[in-house]
């Protein structure tokens, strides 16, 4: 349950690796590609490659190839969670967070999510004033309810220095999905409420900057 925020813990404290909710299982070793070989008398190696001695089919995952017969899919009852969302709201096991200091957005497309949140930091220390975690993660569903995402880029500034997350930094949440209401459930019980970005008119005011810009010639809209 939210408490007071006369007690709620820094924002800055709370945010910090908003979305990580476990430490890398493993490094990804980022080394030269594996050495493809063609064997004596065999077939054209354009046409038939040949897989040499130091192939590493772990490694192949790690920096991203997946396996053929591990193509990504979603079942039908997952199928709403496509689409982009709008963090709503960011509730903290312990300590009520206010809305209004942080925002965030999710767009889940077919094995891919992209995912940028700010935050305001209205603390005394030496953490900026403004905070920033973005990334672009793969994702799956498992286990019946559960998101698994894998880092592919990642950078935040919720600590001493920016950091770059790790490739294959492993995420996990329990997913809630009810029509344009979304919830991730992490690990620690805490949970991030999101709502479905629904198709919408281009604002006017971006109409009217673009105009004053005159990047391109004046087109009505």
């Amino acid at each position: 349950m939210p408490i007071s925020t006369s007690t709620r813990l820094p924002v800055a404290a709370l945010l910090v690796g908003l979305l990580t909710v476990a430490a890398p299982l493993w490094t990804a070793s980022l080394g030269q590609d594996p050495v493809v070989e063609d064997p004596e008398g065999g077939e054209d190696p354009g046409t038939t490659p040949v897989l040499g001695d130091d192939f590493d089919p772990d490694l192949e995952v790690a920096i991203g190839r997946d396996r053929p017969e591990e193509a990504w899919e979603l079942a039908e009852e997952w199928q709403g969670l496509i689409g982009t969302w709008q963090l709503m709201q960011f509730e903290h096991v312990e300590r009520w967070i206010d809305s209004n200091d942080v925002r965030g957005y999710v767009n889940l497309g077919e094995g891919v999510m992209t995912m940028i949140i700010h935050a305001r930091n209205d603390e005394s220390n030496e953490m900026p004033a403004q905070l920033a975690q973005a990334g672009i993660h793969r994702w799956r569903m498992v286990r019946g309810n559960i998101l698994q995402t894998a880092t592919m880029m990642g950078h935040s500034n919720m600590g001493e220095e920016l950091e770059w997350e790790i490739p294959n930094t492993p995420r996990e949440f329990r997913v809630e999905l009810d029509g344009s209401n979304l919830s991730l459930h992490r690990p620690d019980a805490s949970r991030l409420i999101l709502r479905r970005v629904d198709s919408f008119a281009f604002p006017d005011e971006a109409k009217q900057a673009i105009r004053n810009a005159q990047a391109y010639p004046a087109e009505e809209d």
